[in-house]
């Protein structure tokens, strides 16, 4: 295709507090520079007092057009005054916690199908949760209505792949993309530059360091987390354990019920506070070893921080999750069962104690960064949206 493709980012955009919205603004980046894309944001209102601005990372013009409780006809009459046609392909990020009116969602898709076909666009769907039927029958019959009205839907990995096919989705239409891993461009600095940019004390920089990345959720395993690191501070006094992240959800009660352990355990720096995209870069540049001790959740999904530090060249050490199934097949050697957190000191020792071994995993990770970075993940979209517009 020689002319110019269009895409209509259907998602929030930064500066929200969001990984989808990190993720949305990292492919369109990658689109645009990389391959030549014009491309726009159609977002959750994020940013008072205006209803457009330029996203600070990719430049895209954002539009401010719907809100998450409801009032998703918005995106409607914005993409229709964008003036989709047979260049345009309109991608929406889907999460279960930015869609939140099931029904109104599927509506909303219904009247977009029509336009999209009256215009000759395309559309695409991202589900960044898959999920079961076990917990959410409804959501169940929301993931085969998508199937039926999109032109194709991306998941992560295989097994949100295969539960969509289980549940009826046309298996033709589901693509399996993984998701893009920024490659850490401070790599290679000097620890005290880095923990000095966050804020840190540089005497830090004289430790084996160890974070989990992220916001803080319930779901991240902070509680096993702070056990294991008791562990480890005691067999290894010169290790310390940097926490920072802002409570996402219901994170705020779930930091209460953890201040206790937080507080009363030793060799920690906590610090409450959201991290943007080049402070989470010198975060991980400065660790050695990035831990994921995620609870098992009754869906599927992949980690957008998981990618951040495979990126960052670092090791890490996973729970055997849905969340982290890619840690989980290219590195079952620091792969735990969720909740032991006895075993999850034990592979942290192990990291600390044999440099080879920990430059074998961080190499393996590595390796799968640079096969799903942006750029290489950007031109799996591109190659699918020509596909769908060609018909």
């Amino acid at each position: 295709m020689c002319r110019v493709l269009r895409i209509i980012m259907v998602s929030r955009a930064p500066p929200a507090f969001c990984g989808i919205a990190e993720y949305a603004s990292m492919l369109l980046e990658a689109l645009m520079k990389k391959h030549g894309f014009e491309g726009v944001f159609v977002s959750t209102h994020v940013v008072e007092g205006v209803d457009e601005y330029t996203e600070p990372y990719s430049g895209a013009e954002v539009k401010q057009c719907f809100y998450e409780d409801g009032g998703y006809r918005g995106i409607l009459g914005c993409v229709a005054l964008l003036d989709p046609g047979p260049d345009t392909v309109i991608h929406i990020q889907h999460e279960y916690s930015i869609f939140r009116q099931g029904e109104e969602f599927v509506e909303m898709l219904e009247r977009l199908r029509r336009l999209a076909d009256e215009k000759g666009a395309g559309i695409v769907v991202t589900f960044h949760t898959v999920a079961h039927p076990i917990i959410h029958p409804d959501r169940v019959e929301l993931q085969l209505e998508v199937g039926r009205l999109a032109d194709a839907v991306i998941v992560h990995s295989k097994l949100m792949e295969y539960e969509l096919i289980v549940q009826g989705v046309d298996a033709e239409k589901i693509h399996l993309i993984p998701h893009g891993t920024l490659l850490n461009r401070f790599l290679g600095r000097s620890k005290e530059r880095l923990l000095e940019r966050l804020g840190l004390d540089q005497g830090l920089a004289k430790h084996r360091l160890i974070t989990t990345p992220g916001f803080i959720r319930p779901n991240k395993g902070l509680t096993t987390l702070l056990r294991a690191f008791q562990i480890v501070w005691h067999e290894e006094p010169g290790t310390r354990l940097i926490l920072i992240g802002s409570p996402q959800g219901a994170g705020t009660r779930y930091l209460e019920a953890v201040k206790p352990l937080l507080s009363s355990s030793e060799g920690i720096v906590f610090l409450n506070r959201f991290l943007r995209r080049d402070e989470m870069l010198a975060l991980l540049a400065a660790v050695d070893i990035a831990v994921f001790p995620y609870v098992v959740e009754k869906f599927y999904a992949v980690s957008g921080a998981l990618h951040m530090a495979m990126g960052s060249r670092r090791p890490s050490v996973c729970t055997r999750v849905a969340k982290l199934v890619e840690c989980n097949e290219l590195a079952p050697e620091v792969s735990v069962p969720a909740g032991k957190y006895t075993k999850v000191a034990e592979k942290i020792l192990a990291l600390l104690r044999d440099n080879e071994f920990a430059e074998r995993i961080a190499e393996k990770l590595w390796s799968y960064a640079q096969q799903t970075s942006w750029e290489r993940v950007a031109e799996k979209h591109r190659e699918l949206y020509e596909s769908i517009l060609r018909g």
